[in-house]
């Protein structure tokens, strides 16, 4: 889900509610007693299958227009052909429908070639995160004299940088070397860990202009060991080899998440766990030193400041760009009626996530958005099982779409180039986060927006609120999340949506969203529930429609 400061405040579904009249005399059990039974295809084994897989390291966390999201799309235009539905995305050369639709991007990438080398060209870092202004130099593999190297010489422990430790250090034509300590507080908001990385770019802001007013041409910095707070902030604001900055086009755009934070006036390189020891190892010096010594009362602690290595070393910044395209996969499953198929709801979901992290693991994305991939996938299966006198009326559209967590790119895209007119699509149900339980959105509950409080709350939302009753669900309010998701750009050009969610739990955009922690009967109960809200949509004689603001779910 796109990141934005956020809250939530539960709604109940209150018993004895008014219904509306189109729903008079139908109770919710009944309308899933008459639910066709391959609803029921939905099941907890499937949805864990499908996370479980999307959310691998095989993944690579799904970066938008990297093999992990590629790979993704592959899964899912798979299962997508096996359950016998259409390919719907872009029209070839040869007017042959593709199951793909393709927009461009620009990567931005660090290349392997870059980090610390001994004098027998072994890399001494294998992991890490490299801090670059956005304006320096490209220089690619196809550059006839390409020349990544920084700097050549010996590397000189500089402590933390501050105006008594580097004052005295002359770093012309040398590799400083910083140490950083990063206060972990006690558990708090998402946003407010997420400022714990944001220490780290502070540091090394400060620490690189010094270093650069004493003949510097690039730093590496050692953290003791990686947490999970700095390594979702440095997601958003470093690159490093595997994990290139994306951009939308082939121009000089960027994207959002390259606009959050100033860049150092010398590259820098942070490196933490097995690359720190492996860097002090080659200033000979002991960890416990290098991170405790500041620490120490006593006059005679060790200061390893001014420290060199013995012999020399290379320090080396390839970068290069890399123009190719994201994908979106567009299904189709055509509705039964003459005259009502052309018209059709969509399943949308967002198939990418963050892509590796600078420890050489992954941002795995098993909620975001594993859990509701996993759901669309298995929606679309149930669909494929209806029999021919349970086909709905109306046609399905089935969209998993790319570079939502960039800026919403893949359905503002398909919205702009729609392979299936949008004046006939009467709705688009969109899953992002599923499979997590909060004290804001408890086990029973998940939040949907527009709610009764928003001026777009509409029938498919009253409709759902209804439904839910009968899955064990009530609605949590997520009208905060209205913008923030894909849903958002079908809305904004007249097409009614709703949207399921959970809350921002302590896992969201950090590594620790992984597939062992999410709640698949929970995503059973919700995909069964948004199963039947598009049916039941794709059948009903009458549109969705705009309500506006309401006192209640059913007034």
């Amino acid at each position: 889900m796109l990141i934005r400061r956020i809250g939530l405040t539960l709604l109940c579904v209150l018993p004895g509610a008014v219904l509306p009249a189109q729903l008079a005399g139908e109770k919710p059990e009944d309308a899933l007693a008459n639910a066709p039974k391959a609803m029921s295809s939905i099941v907890a084994k499937d949805l864990e299958r499908n996370a479980r897989k999307l959310a691998s390291m095989d993944f690579g966390g799904r970066l938008t227009a990297t093999a992990g999201q590629i790979k993704a799309a592959d899964y899912a235009k798979g299962l997508f052909e096996q359950y016998g539905l259409e390919p719907y995305g872009d029209v070839d050369e040869n007017g042959k429908r593709l199951w793909t639709q393709s927009y461009k991007v620009k990567l931005n990438k660090v290349l392997a070639t870059s980090g610390l080398f001994d004098d027998k060209g072994k890399h001494v870092t294998k992991y890490g995160a490299w801090f670059v202004k956005p304006n320096r130099r490209v220089v690619t593999p196809d550059d006839k004299k390409p020349d990544p190297t920084l700097v050549e010489g010996q590397l000189v422990f500089a402590g933390r940088g501050r105006k008594t430790e580097i004052g005295q250090l002359d770093l012309d034509g040398k590799i400083p070397v910083f140490v950083i300590h990063v206060r972990v507080p006690r558990r708090g908001s998402v946003y407010s860990e997420f400022q714990v990385g944001g220490q780290v770019q502070i540091a090394v802001m400060g620490m690189t202009k010094r270093a650069s007013e004493r003949g510097a041409k690039g730093a590496i910095f050692l953290m003791r060991k990686w947490d999970r707070y700095t390594l979702g902030y440095l997601n958003m604001v470093t690159r490093y080899p595997g994990k290139p900055s994306v951009s939308l086009g082939w121009g000089n755009s960027r994207n959002m998440m390259s606009l959050m934070a100033p860049r150092p006036s010398i590259p820098a390189l942070l490196v933490g766990d097995a690359d720190t020891t492996a860097v002090l190892k080659a200033l000979a010096i002991k960890p416990d030193v290098a991170f405790g010594y500041h620490r120490a009362d006593s006059d005679d602690a060790p200061d390893p400041c001014g420290t060199q290595s013995a012999g020399k070393y290379r320090f080396a910044l390839a970068t290069g760009t890399e123009k190719t395209h994201a994908v979106n996969v567009v299904a189709l499953f055509r509705g039964s009626d003459p005259k009502l198929a052309d018209e059709a709801v969509i399943y949308s979901c967002h198939m990418d996530h963050l892509g590796l992290a600078a420890d050489g693991g992954a941002f795995f994305g098993a909620d975001d958005n594993g859990s509701g991939t996993s759901t669309v996938l298995e929606i679309a299966q149930a669909y494929s099982k209806l029999s021919d006198e349970e086909r709905p009326k109306r046609s399905i559209i089935f969209l998993v779409v790319s570079g939502e967590e960039l800026g919403l790119w893949g359905s503002a895209y398909y919205t702009k180039h729609p392979s299936w007119p949008l004046a006939k699509t009467i709705a688009d149900i969109n899953m992002d986060m599923l499979g997590r339980s909060t004290s804001k959105v408890p086990s029973d509950s998940i939040a949907l927006t527009p709610t009764n409080r928003h001026p777009s709350y509409n029938t498919l939302a009253r409709e759902a609120a209804w439904l839910g009753q009968a899955f064990g669900l009530s609605m949590a309010n997520g009208d905060k999340f209205y913008a923030r998701s894909d849903h958002y750009n079908f809305a904004t050009r007249g097409v009614p949506v709703i949207f399921f969610c959970d809350d921002e739990h302590p896992d969201y955009h950090m590594v620790t969203d992984t597939p062992d922690k999410l709640e698949y009967d929970k995503m059973t109960r919700v995909g069964r529930l948004a199963f039947l809200v598009g049916y039941r949509t794709a059948n009903d004689a009458t549109l969705p429609s705009r309500l506006g603001k309401r006192p209640s779910w059913f007034k």
